[in-house]
């Protein structure tokens, strides 16, 4: 598992293609899925410790694929990625589903403030490593 890695899963492939290109940027391994079951695939293999997700790929909302990953993480004795949840305007109410998420921002993203929240995100989850 590299440290500063971050999958991506959101149903668009136009904003996949953005993150990819801006977390690229900075150093940041990107993987991506479009799917709850690409989701789940590409965090087994690449145990990524950030996790963006848009509100409601295929109608799946983010805090079910979050608990789903929580799960496989236990399973594979890992820690818990850090959840990131980036939702339309339309959205907005909807932070007791959110709960688990650290962040939650609404689109359209300001990218200096998510790739600030990012980089804390690793942080954090790395310092949660050496507790």
């Amino acid at each position: 598992m590299a440290p500063h890695s971050i999958l991506a899963i959101d149903d668009s492939p136009d904003n996949l293609d953005i993150y990819r290109d801006l977390f690229s940027i900075d150093g940041y391994r990107v993987h991506t899925a479009s799917t709850f079951m690409s989701a789940r695939q590409a965090f087994k293999q690449h145990r990524p410790p950030v996790v963006l997700i848009d509100n409601d790929p295929e109608g799946i909302h983010a805090s079910v694929i979050a608990a789903q990953l929580e799960q496989d993480a236990a399973a594979l004795s890992e820690r818990a990625p850090v959840f990131i949840a980036v939702r339309g305007d339309m959205l907005r109410g909807e932070e007791a589903q959110l709960a688990r998420m650290k962040h939650v921002l609404t689109k359209p993203v300001d990218f200096a403030e998510l790739d600030r929240i990012l980089h804390d995100s690793v942080e954090s989850w790395l310092l949660r490593s050496t507790d």
